[in-house]
């Protein structure tokens, strides 16, 4: 009899959080802004993934804080690019301080904070790692491929009460996205 009991509260729990979790998720909805941290060409395959959804997503990829204006929901797309970097003139911390300060008013604004690393593996480095140190603390949710948080990064980073996701591929993201943005 203790045990059915204890069965059926841990059922019961676990349907809560799983409540909890779909309750926190259906708060984005858009218009949305879709950017890059780190320039790498992650955001084009993340743009493909958000039409899917009714995120209704804009994508600039050297977005500051004039971009917010109207947009209820903020997409980064996470991996540094040295070529892409060269490509729009800055450098690693022109990149940290735009993203920095671009997360940080979309937090103050209310905007909803998605932070996706599409690119596994191969998109992670010290570059990327100091651009994921500096996104993840501030989003609302994160959705990666395994492959890039073999070292669990994007968990030590995690905002308490942040949703997570891991995919095991880039196509896989639209489910957690779907979900997000309840549709």
């Amino acid at each position: 009899m203790h045990l059915r009991k204890t069965l059926m509260m841990t059922m019961v729990t676990a349907l809560l959080a799983v409540f909890a979790l779909t309750a926190s998720a259906a708060q984005f909805s858009g218009p949305t802004l879709l950017t890059n941290a780190g320039q790498s060409p992650d955001t084009a395959m993340a743009r493909v993934l958000l039409n899917q959804t009714a995120a209704n997503a804009e994508l600039n990829d050297l977005a500051t804080t004039a971009n917010l204006n109207g947009k209820k929901s903020l997409v980064i797309v996470i991996g540094a690019s040295s070529k892409g970097l060269g490509a729009a003139g800055i450098n690693l911390n022109d990149e940290v301080a735009r993203v920095t300060s671009l997360a940080t008013a979309a937090r103050q604004a209310g905007i909803k904070i998605i932070a996706m690393h599409l690119g596994g593996s191969q998109r992670r480095g010290q570059s990327s790692d100091k651009l994921i140190e500096t996104v993840v603390p501030l989003a609302d949710a994160v959705i990666v491929v395994e492959s890039g948080n073999a070292d669990g990064i994007f968990n030590k980073n995690l905002r308490s009460g942040a949703a997570f996701y891991s995919v095991d591929k880039i196509a896989n993201a639209a489910a957690p996205l779907k979900e997000l943005f309840n549709n």
